[in-house]
Order: C-alpha cells, then sequence, then structure tokens
C-alpha cells in the first residue's frame, strides 16, 4: 500500500468516526459537555437530550413517557391521545426546543429549561438523578365549554376575596382542623384528606360557621361582595383582578369549568343547606420572583342558600369543596364524573 492510499484511509476512518458520533448523538448517546463533572448535572443533560430526541422524532408517547402522571402546566395525556405531533406542538416550537444544547444547571428554583424563553421544564424527582418534564409552555390549547367571565351573584361580580384557598403555609386550614378536631399535621393522610376534600367535613365535624374564626375558610356572599368597591376589579379576557393598595401584588381567578349543583350538592353530603352554583375555578396570589405560581389552588367551590334555623337564616355561603394544586388533575376529576 502505497502512502497516498494510506492518507486516503486514514481520511475515512476519520469522517466514519465524526460522522458516527453525531449520529449518536442524534440516538441520544452524545455523551455530556457539561463542565460540572457531577453526576446530577450529567443526569440532567442526559434527560434533556431525550427530550429533544422524542421531539426530534415527533413521538407524542416518548413524550410522556417522560412525564410523571399529569403536567403542572400543559396539555393532557388525555388531551393528546390519537394526535400527531403537530396538532399539540407546532413546527415553531420544535425548532425552539432542538436550537441548543440542554443546560447542565438549573435555573434556581425553576429546575431545568429546554429553550430560552422556557418551553420546556423538567426537574429531580424525589429520588436523585431521575427527572421528569414538569412544565410545558406555548402548545396548542385544549378547548373547553364556555364559561363567564367572573362569578356573579345578583348581577354584583364576585371580587377574588370570595373564594378561600390553602395557603402555602397551610396555617389557614390547619386553624380550622385544630377547631373542629381534625389532625393538622400536613404530612398525616387525614389532614390531607381534609385539605382535598374539604367539603365533606362542612357540617359534621365543622360547624357552625362562625364570622368571628380567625381563619375562616368559608365566605358569607353579602359580606365579601362588598369587601372591595366594583371599580377595583379589572376584568381581563377571562379573569377578575383585585390589586392591592399601594402594592404590585394581585388577587385573581378565573372560572374554569361549570359544575351541576347536583354534584355540587355531592362534594358536600352533611353541609346544612342547598347548593345553588358551582365551578371549578383558578385562584391566584401574584406577584414577586415566582410570578403566580406560588400562592394558588384549583378548587371547586359550591355557593349555599343556608337553612340550618335561626344561626344562619337563609344567607348565602361560598365553600371550597375539592382542592386541587393544579388544572390538569381538576379537569380530569370532573371528566369521570
Amino acid at each position: 500500500m502505497n502512502r497516498c492510499s494510506s492518507y486516503v484511509l486514514t481520511l475515512t476512518f476519520l469522517l466514519c468516526f465524526i460522522f458516527g458520533v453525531a449520529e449518536g448523538a442524534n440516538a441520544d448517546e452524545q455523551p455530556s459537555v457539561c463542565a460540572d463533572s457531577r453526576d446530577a448535572s450529567q443526569a440532567a443533560y442526559a434527560f434533556g437530550l431525550k427530550v429533544q430526541k422524542a421531539v426530534r422524532e415527533r413521538d407524542l408517547a416518548a413524550f410522556f413517557s417522560l412525564v410523571d402522571g399529569e403536567l403542572d402546566y400543559g396539555p393532557r395525556r388525555k388531551y393528546a391521545e390519537n394526535k400527531a405531533f403537530h396538532e399539540i406542538f407546532p413546527d415553531s416550537w420544535r425548532a425552539a426546543v432542538l436550537k441548543e444544547k440542554p443546560p447542565c444547571t438549573p435555573f434556581g428554583w425553576r429546575g431545568f429549561w429546554l429553550a430560552n424563553n422556557g418551553l420546556v421544564r423538567y426537574r429531580e424527582k424525589h429520588t436523585i438523578d431521575l427527572f421528569h418534564i414538569v412544565e410545558v409552555y406555548d402548545w396548542v390549547p385544549e378547548k373547553f365549554p364556555h364559561v363567564p367571565v367572573g362569578w356573579k351573584v345578583d348581577d354584583r361580580l364576585l371580587p377574588p376575596q370570595c373564594f378561600v384557598y390553602e395557603w402555602n403555609s397551610h396555617d389557614n386550614f390547619q386553624e380550622v382542623a385544630r377547631l373542629f378536631g381534625i389532625p393538622d399535621d400536613s404530612d398525616t393522610s387525614e389532614y390531607r384528606d381534609f385539605a382535598h376534600n374539604t367539603g365533606k367535613y362542612f357540617g359534621d365535624p365543622i360547624y357552625p360557621f362562625n364570622r368571628s374564626s380567625r381563619y375562616n375558610i368559608w365566605q358569607y356572599v353579602h359580606e365579601c361582595v362588598f369587601s372591595v368597591q366594583s371599580d377595583q376589579l379589572q376584568i381581563g379576557d377571562s379573569t377578575v383582578q383585585y390589586v392591592y393598595p399601594d402594592s404590585r401584588e394581585v388577587l385573581l381567578y378565573t372560572i374554569l369549568a361549570e359544575v351541576s349543583p347536583d354534584l355540587c350538592q355531592v362534594f358536600a353530603p352533611n353541609l346544612p343547606g342547598k347548593c345553588l352554583e358551582s365551578y371549578l375555578v383558578h385562584i391566584a396570589s401574584c406577584g414577586g420572583s415566582m410570578g403566580c405560581r406560588g400562592s394558588q389552588s384549583y378548587t371547586i367551590y359550591g355557593m349555599f342558600q343556608m337553612h340550618d334555623g335561626e344561626r344562619h337564616g337563609r344567607e348565602r355561603i361560598i365553600f371550597p369543596l375539592k382542592n386541587f394544586r393544579t388544572e390538569n388533575p381538576a379537569r380530569n376529576f370532573l371528566d369521570s364524573k
């Protein structure tokens, strides 16, 4: 073999090696380029490659296999069933997700992002070095039945203050639990049931519905509706907002779905009243570095006409009946009813 032939073979070998590595990268076999050698960084980078592989191949099943249950924010599994990839994620979305290498370090508490504007967010599970997709943005939204913008009673718009939800600290619900002999340790199954299925506790053991308690989790309609002036409310395309004076904090709610009064009644079997109206409501306090994702809830509320004698007369009270952390489980629950 002459020297020229040797150079050709060597060049051919090098080209095959280079293209083989590139093809391996497309097959999710690219070695990590993270400067940080910690296992968590390497695992996060490798998981990002898995996400990009599913997106590159337009494989919805593979994409949702990287989601633990339902997304905290993003399309429901049910919505994605029997749909083509482009019907959920447009080509522009796909190109943005594939444009850059996955990150090696998290963006603070937000976890890891793909695309500069965070189109796909993932983070570690409780078991270290295992990741899952938690949020997806800018997908083609699911269509739902029409619902009103804001909840009106006697032609007056209810302000966000009418809808009590569990704080991140649990303090308001724990205080009520203590008052009525319900276990108030948030780590117990008894408290978690109370926080999730609150409606079944009204009437027994939670009774009476006094106004004097420091942390009422119910609201008398005629009191909360006049707690703010109508001109202090801002109505958006789907939201009703209250901006606190001299503050950037905003309290807002959005009606997501209508719930039948009969189903509402089932959620509060011991409550001495009749359910008049019920909705699934997203309620959130927005402001600070966490935006609207810090303190919020997806809750089924019921407005009840009370008929328990002299104590409440025939007043109307709004109760939280079913509480969910995110929207997708709440909608799945209503779909199952």
